[in-house]
């Protein structure tokens, strides 16, 4: 025999009695709370689309305080938000082809390292197939980010009207038909052909020195050009390219070392003629969206900054600087006196870069520090300077 064991009765939340109606109300709050922010979004749009530019401090304070979504939503009907948005894509563009010109460029100097050792040995082949096709992935990335980044410059202008873009252009990228070939080379790899890279090794019988480089068959790239759909100047312009090279093959390190250079000459002058206070239409949203930021770092260093500090034990900040400061500004602050309102000072700057901490923040950052742990000697008194 044994004993029976009583069933378990498991009670559900759901089956408590008031559930549904809990559950009804929590609904309504809620609906009601987004119908609330709704109203609120829309007042801050019908008062933005009445203003003028720049926006008064008033509407800006009102765009600060919504919700991130919300904000990008009302500032659609800035007058200059379009300019904005392109000029987030062009920057984010540029950044794109900074890193693929880089890789190109560096992983052609990585095989010429392998080359003066046995990468080209029969038993290496493998590796060997692995960089041709890593630079010819690099040479597609770089050509279709010089592109890319040639249609986001040319959108933007259209909105900003930058004088002397088309003379500062044409400076630095010259006529002699890089540019276009770079952008040819894009084009045929999109749509036409693709041209395959091949590596050249060069022994000096002299030195006995090795030069290893990685090559575009310029008869192929003839081939490919003429047979393409390009306008008559870039088409000429690009043939006038590829006879100055002739006989030789085009090496790739060298000629989009050049294009890099002549890329950072322009795009250089053009970053500086966009932050211009000139634009006053994109200088106002870039206000508007980072007013709206710095008020969300505000609300949410103000809410763990007073969480903190009614902790009996509050965290230490000196225990978590080395993960957001260099080494270098970490050797400035701890040459300021320790826990002195000088040196949470110079914390803030180097780790505030919106400049978002009003007066109280940075009083309630006063008080967190005066109540650490400093590092170093335990035994340092408030103020006493930290050795480095």
């Amino acid at each position: 025999m044994y004993e029976k064991k009583p069933k378990k009765f498991e009670v559900s939340a759901l089956n408590l009695p008031g559930h549904n109606d809990r559950w009804d109300l929590l609904r309504a709050v809620t609906k009601q709370m987004d119908e609330r922010r709704i109203r609120e979004r829309e007042k801050v749009r019908g008062e933005l689309k009445a203003a003028g530019v720049p926006v008064p401090a008033e509407i800006v304070a009102k765009l600060a305080q919504l919700r991130p979504a919300d904000v990008r939503d009302v500032l659609l009907d800035h007058v200059g938000f379009e300019t904005w948005d392109r000029y987030e894509s062009y920057k984010s563009s540029l950044r794109v082809f900074e890193r693929a010109v880089s890789d190109l460029i560096q992983t052609i100097g990585d095989f010429e390292v392998a080359a003066q050792s046995d990468i080209l040995s029969r038993h290496q082949s493998g590796k060997l197939d692995d960089i041709e096709q890593a630079i010819q992935k690099e040479l597609f990335a770089t050509v279709s980010a010089a592109h890319s980044l040639v249609d986001h410059s040319r959108r933007l202008q259209q909105l900003v009207s930058v004088p002397s873009y088309e003379t500062k252009r044409n400076e630095s990228f010259g006529e002699d038909g890089l540019h276009e070939l770079v952008i040819g080379i894009r084009t045929l790899l999109h749509h036409l052909r693709i041209i395959r890279t091949g590596w050249r090794l060069e022994t000096g019988f002299d030195s006995g020195s090795t030069k290893a480089s990685f090559t575009l068959d310029l008869d192929q790239v003839r081939f490919a050009v003429e047979r393409s759909s390009f306008s008559s100047i870039a088409l000429a312009r690009i043939l006038a390219y590829i006879d100055c090279l002739l006989p030789g093959p085009l090496d790739l390190k060298p000629v989009f070392q050049e294009y890099h250079r002549r890329a950072s000459v322009f795009h250089g002058w053009y970053g500086e003629e966009l932050a211009s206070p000139k634009l006053i239409a994109l200088r106002d949203c870039e206000l508007c969206l980072l007013e709206n930021k710095k008020f969300g770092a505000r609300t949410w260093w103000r809410a763990m900054l007073g969480n903190w500090l009614n902790w009996k034990n509050p965290p230490n900040p000196y225990d978590h600087l080395s993960r957001f400061l260099t080494v270098e500004e970490l050797e400035e602050i701890y040459r300021l006196p320790m826990q002195s309102e000088e040196q949470v000072d110079k914390v803030i700057e180097y780790f505030d870069r919106d400049r978002a901490c009003d007066a109280g923040l940075r009083k309630m950052a006063y008080q967190l520090f005066s109540r650490a742990n400093p590092p170093g000697h335990r035994d340092f008194k408030v103020g006493e300077s930290a050795p480095v």
